[in-house]
């Protein structure tokens, strides 16, 4: 189901069958398995994909600009002959235009944007998988450990689609600016979901 998804980039194969293998071994309801294979998957190998082609664009772009400036060094020699000097002049004229194409679509900054913004999310569904970080909590529930644990991982990958988006149409700026406010972000979530697991546990105890 996710092959669309895997352009340029055999390895995935490898990964979608590792992680439809853990799906199928998680309790989850009908509900969250469409969520996790819909909106989140959707949008994970979406980011993945544009990774891939960002630095491929990237990658060529970069070859283009250098054979440039080397065929230019190499036909100089031979500037006599008017051919040549045509090919020089058209080869002079097509080094700035790449590197125009470069500096307007951006493709390493997007490059970097998307394999950070992907890496982050698949970080957050290894941990959702295996209940480590803020979903250790959920261990102690047995069978229903993913399905409660569901919920707060909904809101911490929404948070990072949220992020995404934001950062995305500020001008791809990464760093320090980003982590912080995730940061301050996912500690509010972390916060909120330990006071409904308290509270849960008070029911329970009663």
């Amino acid at each position: 189901m996710y092959s669309k998804y895997l352009v340029f980039n055999n390895n995935k194969t490898r990964e979608k069958e590792f992680i439809a293998g853990i799906m199928n071994k998680i309790n989850l309801d009908e509900v969250q398995k469409e969520y996790i294979n819909g909106r989140f998957f959707d949008a994970y190998y979406a980011l993945d994909r544009l990774a891939i082609n960002n630095k491929a664009f990237f990658q060529v772009l970069k070859i283009g600009i250098m054979l440039c400036s080397i065929l230019i060094v190499a036909l100089i020699n031979f500037s006599d002959n008017s051919i040549v000097k045509v090919i020089i002049i058209i080869i002079s004229a097509l080094s700035p235009l790449l590197f125009g194409l470069l500096q307007y679509f951006k493709n390493d900054t997007m490059w970097a944007h998307h394999r950070l913004k992907f890496e982050s999310i698949k970080k957050e569904l290894y941990l959702f998988f295996y209940l480590g970080g803020s979903y250790k909590a959920f261990k102690d529930r047995g069978d229903n450990a993913h399905k409660e644990a569901f919920y707060l991982f909904v809101e911490k990958v929404e948070l990072l689609f949220d992020l995404e988006i934001k950062d995305y149409f500020a001008n791809l700026q990464i760093g320090a600016n980003y982590v912080e406010v995730y940061k301050k972000k996912e500690l509010e979530v972390n916060l909120d979901n330990h006071k409904k697991i308290i509270d849960s546990n008070k029911k329970m105890q009663k």
